[in-house]
């Protein structure tokens, strides 16, 4: 979800995605002579907000990387808040985007009281809600004590671009819970990056996130 975050700057490089595909795909257990069957094609909440990590800045010096998700799917759009967290430092906010996939429109704002704004089209669809049918199963296992938290990992094309999603969900709800996307997921947008999500919540707090700017208006 957020696969707008890297037009905020520049392409994430690093990580190869395919790590987040083997720690999906082991699946605990002795292998079976009859494959399990495969686990029922979930959707998402209509709402959500949550806390996603870029595993890949860990190690940065320049911190780790943090993006505050807000989606509305009945909508279409989405509001991202980008941070940068450093140890013993303390979090800072940088920008915030709101982008309205209905219009094709990404508005990036910054500033004291909104008073930059620079709006971009966008040239990629929203994420998916539901896993695709033609998704690939990687398998299922859990985090935690045993059982703690079960998760089903699914690999699948962004629809609507060349891109390669790979991503867990909470058996139960539905729950994202890491997302990888890996390659070309706009005319002019290249996707290299590994979130973990937390915090999560089914519901939007409060709906304003999604109010465009006055300064958005006079933007060009």
């Amino acid at each position: 979800m957020i696969a707008t975050v890297s037009k905020l700057g520049k392409t994430m490089k690093g990580v190869n995605v395919m790590c987040i595909a083997v720690m999906i795909g082991c699946v605990m257990g002795i292998p079976s002579p009859q494959p399990p069957p495969l686990p029922q094609r979930c959707c998402m909440a209509p709402q959500f907000s949550a806390m996603l990590t870029d595993l890949k800045t860990l190690n940065s010096n320049d911190g780790i990387g943090l993006r505050e998700v807000i989606l509305d799917f009945d909508r279409q759009m989405e509001a991202v808040r980008v941070g940068v967290f450093r140890p013993g430092g303390g979090t800072f906010n940088k920008d915030r985007v709101i982008m309205d996939f209905s219009k094709g429109t990404m508005y990036t704002i910054s500033g004291e009281h909104d008073s930059n704004c620079v709006r971009t089209s966008m040239t990629w669809p929203m994420p998916p809600k539901c896993i695709p049918d033609d998704a690939a199963y990687l398998g299922s296992t859990y985090l935690g004590p045993v059982n703690a938290l079960p998760y089903d990992g699914w690999k699948f094309i962004y629809p609507g671009t060349k891109a390669n999603l790979t991503m867990a969900f909470s058996t139960t709800g539905c729950v994202p819970i890491v997302e990888g996307l890996y390659g070309q997921l706009g005319s002019d947008l290249t996707a290299d990056y590994v979130f973990l999500f937390t915090s999560y919540e089914p519901s939007i707090g409060n709906p304003a996130v999604f109010d465009i700017p006055k300064s958005c208006a006079q933007s060009p």
